[in-house]
């Protein structure tokens, strides 16, 4: 059962990285299309130095540091009862301290550093010059200062159904983890050596 348990903590740890590896890729996707119909194909490259402004521009550090927190409380809430529907238990105080520990050890400058030669790839200093462009509009300025509460309200309205998802990927883990056990040849105890066939 311990096994079970530890397997339905480290499904949830999963969501919520991938909630907060997510989350740039929400933001990216927030760009204007004013900003993306400027790109010019013969544009150079964006530098590291780009990347890291448009970072800066887009408090990126603020928004993955404030996703990572909502998806952290948000397991804190969702756990006791999905596994409580799965005949588990964990008591509230070690989900709380785990998710805490998570929260507080996420490598976000390290995320943040491999993910500039992505932008580096993808992005040319014209775009980069489009998209902080737009960001400084007041249009620009209204989207970052709202999408830590939009991105707050978006996993919030979420929650059920992610609540639902992870409910049914428990009974699935369950229920595949009984079988296992269950076709798991016996062991011979300590001190016995098994019988020969």
């Amino acid at each position: 059962m311990k096994t079970i348990v530890s397997k339905a903590v480290f499904v949830f740890l999963c969501v919520a990285g991938a909630i907060v590896q997510a989350s740039p890729l929400l933001i990216f996707a927030t760009f204007s299309q004013e900003a993306v119909a400027q790109n010019t194909p013969t544009s150079e490259r964006a530098s590291k130095e780009d990347v890291a402004h448009l970072f800066s521009t887009l408090k990126l550090d603020t928004m993955m540091q404030l996703t990572m927190k909502a998806a952290a409380d948000q397991v804190k809430t969702n756990l006791p009862a999905i596994l409580k529907e799965q005949d588990m238990e964990l008591p509230q105080e070690q989900i709380n301290s785990l998710m805490d520990e998570v929260y507080r050890g996420y490598p976000l400058r390290e995320v943040l550093d491999a993910m500039v030669p992505v932008y580096e790839k993808h992005l040319s200093k014209a775009d980069i010059h489009n998209i902080e462009a737009f960001y400084q509009t007041p249009t620009g300025q209204k989207m970052l200062n709202e999408m830590p509460e939009m991105s707050k309200d978006a996993m919030q309205a979420a929650n059920p159904i992610m609540k639902k998802w992870m409910t049914e990927v428990m009974q699935r883990i369950k229920t595949r983890a009984e079988a296992m056990a269950q076709q798991r040849p016996p062991q011979p105890k300590p001190g016995t050596s098994p019988k020969p066939e």
